[in-house]
């Protein structure tokens, strides 16, 4: 063991004993340092300093912020307000409601589907087209049904209503159709089928009105 070592210092000089022979050289100096532990290393270790950053001349503006985006199209079946037909408003203000008073809703509706325009589905299987959807009382006769949807009121043969039945892969058949002049207008919705369980346990009612 060294005799000039003491445990437990990080570094250790000799300890000068004097000689009883002068013309003896004293011991050299010397370091001892302890070792390590290599389990300590790691947290010994110097953190890399960081990259310094220079000024290289002026700094380029910011670009503009990108303007905002473009609003949505309107889904299909939703009627424009100036588009819609007759009966999808009231007339007057306040949507021809007194001041004070709340419309009652009857019990019973269905969701019908509404060809817009001249389009007709049957001679164009496959091709998309716009369509209106409006919930409706199912006590609302065919021929209150025309007219709201801007069928016209007489005995015009050529106003009234057809309902479209889906087959698959863009094509339509041809169900039932009602004129004006027809008695059978003065049935209700329900009466023909277009009650409350279609577009639920059976499948959604499709009208093409026929304006005259």
């Amino acid at each position: 063991m060294n005799p000039y070592y003491i445990p437990g210092a990080l570094v250790s000089f000799p300890l000068y004993v004097p000689r009883m022979y002068p013309n003896e050289n004293p011991p050299p100096y010397a370091i001892a340092v302890q070792q390590i532990p290599a389990v300590a290393g790691p947290r010994l270790q110097a953190r890399p300093h960081p990259v310094p950053h220079y000024f290289a001349g002026p700094i380029a503006p910011a670009a503009p912020p990108a303007p905002p985006a473009a609003p949505a199209a309107p889904a299909a079946g939703v009627p424009p307000n100036d588009d819609a037909p007759p009966g999808a408003r009231f007339g007057g203000n306040r949507d021809g409601l007194p001041r004070g008073a709340s419309y009652l809703y009857p019990a019973k509706h269905t969701t019908i589907h509404v060809v817009k325009g001249n389009f007709d589905p049957l001679t164009n299987p496959g091709t998309e087209f716009n369509f209106w959807v409006f919930k409706v009382a199912t006590i609302l006769t065919i021929g209150d049904l025309i007219l709201q949807l801007g069928g016209r009121a007489g005995g015009n043969d050529k106003c009234g209503i057809t309902e479209l039945l889906e087959v698959g892969d863009g094509s339509w058949a041809k169900g039932i159709t009602i004129f004006q002049k027809d008695d059978q207008k003065k049935q209700t919705m329900a009466a023909v089928g277009w009650d409350e369980t279609r577009g639920a346990a059976k499948g959604p009612v499709w009208l093409k009105v026929h304006k005259g």
